[in-house]
């Protein structure tokens, strides 16, 4: 277990300790982190955050030891690690409410301050803000589109400038499903593989195409929401073509749908009109007109010797 035997208190947070011994504010420990970097203790004096940090958690426990004084408590594991590290600095961060210009608390830590759609270009601007630290959370997005709900700490805070302005950039994916056909055979049963399978929108646009496996199977994955439709493009050997489209929906985020389509077997019919069969016909009939003309010969011979 590594022990630090030495804390030092950066100018930021001693003035943020002064301020709270004084009652003048109040004070939120956020996490710890940890970091490979050594520091030499003017070094630690102008830091606002550690470099090359390699894990950072929450406060798991705070402790009031005495009127002044409070014990923190944290834990790092090291089961998500893929390589070790040195941990030469450990960090505690801190921070206190927003203020006005004569100390007063305006925001404690979570108050919704303000609330905006995205323009028709997408963006959306929060001004005459009070100087400090913030978090931006998406709170509604389009309904085809999986919500962000990432905090995104934004620090307005800056000593040599009476106005400060960040842009930040939150991103948006598609709520995507899968759909998985099987093509089997309407009489065997059994799975019919090269199967050319073409998917459509409900623009007519082709968007995908593939063959099914061994298996008789095919994947296709991340489709957006909305209607589609399959169509089967090539059929398999010895199959007939299935013509028919079939729709389908992908209505929810990763949803998987999935189809058993069958083909009927191509069954071969011999053609009763071909020459072959009418020759078979009528030497059919000459040799009953045969047999029909001896036995009326042999009935005359009869009759004549009575």
């Amino acid at each position: 277990m590594a022990e630090f035997n030495k804390l030092t208190i950066t100018n930021k947070g001693q003035a943020l300790m002064a301020k709270l011994i004084a009652g003048k504010t109040t004070v939120e420990f956020t996490k710890v982190s940890s970091s490979t970097n050594v520091y030499t203790e003017a070094q630690i004096l102008d830091l606002t955050s550690l470099a090359n940090i390699k894990q950072t958690v929450k406060i798991s426990k705070i402790t009031r030891t005495n009127n002044v004084a409070v014990q923190i408590e944290a834990a790092m594991e090291n089961s998500n690690l893929t390589s070790g590290y040195n941990m030469n600095s450990i960090g505690l961060y801190a921070k206190d409410p927003i203020k006005d210009i004569n100390g007063n608390i305006i925001y404690s830590k979570d108050t919704e301050i303000m609330v905006k759609e995205t323009d028709a270009n997408g963006q959306i601007t929060f001004d005459n803000l009070y100087l400090g630290s913030y978090y931006l959370q998406e709170l509604k997005t389009d309904e085809k589109y999986r919500l962000n709900s990432r905090k995104y700490s934004i620090n307005l805070e800056d000593e040599n400038k009476e106005e400060v302005v960040k842009t930040i950039t939150i991103q948006n994916f598609l709520q995507k499903g899968n759909i998985i056909i099987t093509k089997t055979s309407s009489l065997t049963k059994e799975n019919l593989s090269n199967a050319l399978i073409g998917i459509f929108n409900d623009k007519d646009e082709l968007i995908y195409e593939g063959t099914t496996n061994q298996e008789g199977k095919i994947v296709i994955e991340n489709l957006a929401l909305g209607n589609y439709y399959i169509k089967e493009l090539t059929a398999p050997a010895g199959y007939n073509l299935d013509i028919k489209p079939i729709k389908f929906s992908i209505t929810s985020d990763k949803e998987t749908i999935y189809l058993n389509l069958e083909n009927d077997p191509i069954i071969d019919i011999p053609d009763t009109y071909s020459p072959k069969c009418k020759n078979i016909v009528i030497i059919e009939l000459i040799e009953s007109f045969v047999l029909i003309l001896c036995y009326i010969q042999i009935k005359k011979s009869l009759n004549y010797y009575n």
